[in-house]
């Protein structure tokens, strides 16, 4: 439901319900977006924007299916979805003036959650057949995050009957009229049916929604509800989302509810977004793959795509097809896509090319690799900062930064990830010379590396060396290297020097280095995190705990991982759940490897289970056993990986992509397992495919 006070997906469990909206986004921060067609079941008829907001009661919400009562009305809500559609069943007391309205002036970032950009009504238009019991419609609606804006059709039904109807615009009832349309932007539309209905009367509802025409949403709901049967729609969206969930299944009699909770309740959130609206797009004459509701890709290709790629590769493969015809379409491929629209100044690099390169480098198959460079190849050439482009730069001076956000120096360190795994697929396909251009820019982000500068922190003057801002004229910038920078920067995106002065994945051994050895850059990277200068709950200090691997201190990583996991799941999410990106962070540190993403390399930091099973998409399992794993068995003893004894701190995707075994041995205290081989150095580029 929508709820006052919602923000980003329309919801607070504190606040009450305004009705029920029929498509949302998921974790997200920013603007909101969504929530159209809001239905409301009533007792009076109530049309203004909050006159008809109730409390609730006896509320239950499961993956399949939502149920509660609206307090101020006595009436029951229950629903569940289809992949475009959804079915209502509405308990109504005894009553002649039971309502079922329809609000299509209601949006979430103009109404619920507020937005920079408002939110609004452009255009649309509402009838009613009252001998069908049935009503369709559109909107044109702009705002929120990625403003642009896009329609969304419906068609909608209902099992009963009315005893009258009757459209509204901007408050005014207009009685026993069918139809309506917006002829102003900002105007508030809709209609209403009113029942009379006897003492717990169920009226079912069923409506579909398109992103394409009325016409495509008749089709979903004739496809997918073709009846009025609530249960069997329920029992279907059930073994739907049980079939995912299924993907990993953990066999642990010692894991706790608590912990149960949490690991599916993050797999769960993994199937929200991106979304599939194969054949639902906007693209009347494409029938393609499509993928949409991107937020922000810069959230997603650290975690949620590595897990696609290694559970469910199909997914990968058809985003990337989906990419490719939007950069034939729209001619480019930005990191936000929402309801159609490429667009938004990307948070930092150019994320995209990360997903295509990490999906390249792990052999996943059907799609066209030459096609998809080319966006790669656009990217480097185009998309990054003229700044960073001029004279093969490969960084920002902090005077010649363009847009948003103003963050020379983690763009910087994005951009040269980007040029790193650009550099990569460039080799694989043949083209040594973007090959060697690439590699060598992707070096240069070194120019920010100043040698001097300490933090202010208690404790910290002894470890010197930190990202820093730089002008053209090669003059540093003063800043704080201890303050953490909000989304408008400047400097940093979203995090601090501590935070990014890490954010080098391809080139980690010269960073340890740079901190001044091994030694040194352990008892710093800890002491970062004993004093709390580690913004662990944000997408940059994803891959930070899992460092003391290339130190050759795997148990460091599998300390301060475990930790993090414990900290962070006392009270939900820490911060925004970035449309699956921060559970899929947990998933990985669960099942005790986490990926690097865009290469083919996951870092070991050992189970919290004592054993899970993936299926794989091709049919293979992979099994990952963690004897003696618990609470307090946190660190790797020893590890086999089908039969054979593994001391690696790390392993290839190639080692998992086709099922096997791990096998764990967990024990209560450090062991010198892992510390002999070490991570592979990137430069030069490891052998590709």
């Amino acid at each position: 439901p929508d709820t006052k006070d919602g923000g980003p997906d329309g919801y607070h469990p504190a606040r009450p319900i305004r009705g029920f909206s029929q498509n949302h986004v998921s974790g997200t921060g920013g603007g909101g977006k969504y929530g159209h067609i809001l239905i409301s079941p009533q007792i009076g008829l109530a049309i203004d924007k909050e006159g008809h907001d109730s409390e609730k009661a006896g509320e239950i919400a499961m993956a399949h299916y939502y149920s509660v009562r609206l307090t101020r009305y006595d009436i029951r809500v229950e629903l569940t979805p289809t992949e475009h559609a959804a079915i209502y069943r509405l308990t109504f007391p005894q009553s002649e003036e039971a309502h079922i309205l329809f609000d299509l002036g209601h949006n979430i970032p103009g109404d619920i959650a507020g937005s920079w950009t408002g939110g609004y009504l452009e255009a649309g238009e509402v009838k009613i057949d009252s001998e069908n019991n049935r009503i369709t419609g559109w909107g044109q609606y702009y705002g929120g995050w990625q403003a642009e804006a896009y329609r969304v059709y419906f068609v909608a039904e209902i099992s009963k009957a009315s005893s009258a109807h009757g459209v509204w615009k901007d408050g005014k009832i207009q009685a026993g009229e069918k139809t309506v349309a917006v002829a102003a932007p900002k105007e508030r539309i809709g209609a209403y049916f009113q029942y009379s209905t006897r003492e717990e009367e169920v009226v079912h509802l069923k409506i579909a929604v398109s992103f394409r025409s009325i016409e495509q949403a008749e089709k979903h709901l004739r496809e997918e509800i073709p009846g009025w049967d609530f249960a069997t729609v329920a029992a279907a969206a059930r073994a739907k989302w049980n079939e995912y969930l299924s993907t990993i299944l953990i066999d642990d009699p010692t894991a706790t509810r608590e912990q149960l909770t949490i690991f599916y309740t993050a797999l769960y959130h993994t199937a929200i977004m991106p979304r599939d609206r194969t054949g639902d797009c906007p693209w009347e004459d494409y029938a393609g793959p499509y993928w949409d509701d991107h937020y922000a890709i810069w959230d997603t290709f650290r975690t949620l795509f590595p897990l696609y790629a290694l559970v469910k590769p199909s997914i990968v493969r058809d985003n990337i097809n989906s990419f490719i015809t939007r950069f034939h379409r729209n001619g480019k491929v930005m990191d936000a896509f929402i309801a159609g629209r490429d667009g938004g100044s990307p948070q930092g690099g150019d994320a995209v090319d990360t997903v295509i390169a990490d999906a390249y480098l792990k052999g996943i198959t059907g799609v066209d690799w030459y096609e998809a460079y080319a966006i790669l190849k656009d990217a480097a050439e185009n998309k990054r900062l003229p700044a960073y482009r001029e004279h093969d730069r490969g960084w920002i001076p902090d005077d010649l930064v363009e847009g948003w956000p103003p963050a020379s120096v983690s763009k910087t360190l994005e951009f040269a990830y980007n040029d790193f795994t650009t550099a990569l697929v460039a080799r694989g396909l043949g083209f040594m010379e973007d090959y060697e251009r690439y590699l060598r820019r992707s070096r240069q982000w070194e120019n920010l590396w100043s040698s001097r500068t300490k933090s202010n922190q208690p404790g910290s003057r002894s470890f010197s060396g930190f990202i820093r801002p730089r002008r053209s004229n090669m003059a540093w910038v003063s800043y704080d290297p201890d303050k953490w920078y909000t989304w408008d920067g400047p400097f940093f995106y979203e995090g601090s020097a501590w935070t990014y002065s890490y954010y080098v994945p391809h080139d980690v051994h010269r960073l340890i280095q740079l901190m001044g050895g091994p030694e040194k850059f352990v008892a710093r990277t800890k002491y970062a995190f004993e004093n709390n200068l580690i913004d662990l709950g944000n997408e940059p200090s994803f891959l930070v705990a899992r460092l003391f691997n290339y130190a050759l201190r795997p148990d460091l990583t599998s300390y301060y991982v475990r930790k993090s996991m414990a900290h962070w799941t006392l009270d939900g999410y820490p911060g925004n759940e970035d449309s699956g990106a921060m559970s899929s962070w947990y998933i990985f540190s669960a099942l005790g490897f986490f990926p690097v993403a865009g290469q083919d390399l996951y870092l070991i930091n050992g189970p919290l289970f004592k054993k899970c099973t993936i299926q794989l998409e091709n049919g293979k399992k992979l099994v990952v056993e963690g004897i003696n794993a618990s609470e307090e068995n946190i660190y790797v003893a020893a590890l086999t990986i089908n039969g054979e004894e593994y001391d690696k701190n790390w392993l290839r995707h190639s080692e998992i992509k086709d099922g096997g075994r791990l096998v764990f041995q967990m024990a209560a205290e450090p062991t010198d397992w892992g510390k002999t081989v070490p991570v592979p150095a990137s430069f030069p580029a490891p052998s590709i495919r």
